[in-house]
């Protein structure tokens, strides 16, 4: 497979996770202008230390050489590409002040799913592993305590290696991970138009940014998970949400009735209705 130069809007960043060979890794999704999803696997995203003003954001437009996981590899994830070291440019970030301009974007070159069996499907035949989704309701967001509360020896072992990494954006440079497993899973239940109900983790960074966050700002973990579900409570009810939904490799090869979680919460400011009397 050869190498192909991808414009990719960036619209997903999980929480990093040890790895092997890059101590942290992120999981980026995105959308290329009239293809739709592409996923960006490893990016040693938050390893890139002092590099603010050079790392992209969600909802930035990037340039960046790709190589399509090839059918061999353990990813067979139709949207599923490698990123090139050192061929990243960044480009436009569209601002939270122009709710518009993104949603032109994501929904312009993405299809819009709402019922469950039809995404589930389409996965089992490893036509897409990235989606669109708009609920019919949001039933539930809640926490429960993870089964291991710290990264396993293994994965701790992963980020206490320290590594000459190949960076993206300079020279080679060491690092050493202090990344903190955030204790809780954070999950939706979720309607679909046919009323079918389906319960998923979120991944998002900033699921796992604002556990932190709440938890500086309170006296108990109990208090922080409460913060944090009361932030997503009110996001939910006061703006209209779209979720980006992905699969997990492990569960997508293993054919798993729902091989989803969800990767992204996109929200905007309530769509105003108008009443027009005849």
């Amino acid at each position: 497979m050869g190498i192909i130069r991808k414009r990719v809007f960036i619209t997903v960043k999980t929480y990093p996770n040890p790895s092997a060979s890059y101590v942290e890794t992120v999981c980026t999704a995105g959308i290329v202008e009239n293809e739709g999803w592409i996923r960006l696997y490893p990016v040693p995203y938050r390893v890139s230390s002092g590099l603010a003003d050079k790392q992209f954001k969600k909802y930035q437009w990037i340039d960046v050489d790709v190589v399509k996981r090839p059918p061999s590899s353990s990813d067979k994830r139709p949207e599923s590409y490698s990123p090139q070291e050192g061929s990243m440019k960044l480009g436009k970030i569209i601002p939270p002040t122009s709710p518009e301009a993104r949603k032109d974007i994501i929904f312009r070159n993405t299809r819009k799913f709402r019922d469950f069996d039809t995404v589930f499907s389409l996965a089992k035949d490893f036509k897409i592993s990235l989606a669109t989704f708009e609920p019919s309701e949001i039933v539930k967001f809640y926490a429960v305590p993870c089964e291991e509360r710290d990264w396993t020896e293994k994965e701790q072992a992963k980020l206490d290696k320290e590594i000459k990494q190949k960076d993206f954006f300079i020279e080679d440079s060491f690092k050493r991970s202090n990344l903190q497993k955030v204790p809780y899973e954070f999950r939706f239940t979720l309607k679909d138009s046919k009323g079918k109900l389906s319960d998923m983790m979120i991944e998002d960074w900033e699921v796992g940014a604002c556990y932190w966050n709440m938890l500086e700002r309170s006296h108990t973990e109990k208090e922080a998970v409460e913060k944090v579900i009361a932030c997503y409570n009110k996001i939910c009810t006061e703006q209209d949400c779209i979720f980006f939904m992905g699969t997990t490799n492990q569960f997508h090869n293993r054919k798993a009735p729902n091989p989803f979680v969800i990767i992204g919460l996109f929200h905007t400011p309530k769509t105003s209705q108008v009443l027009l009397n005849f």
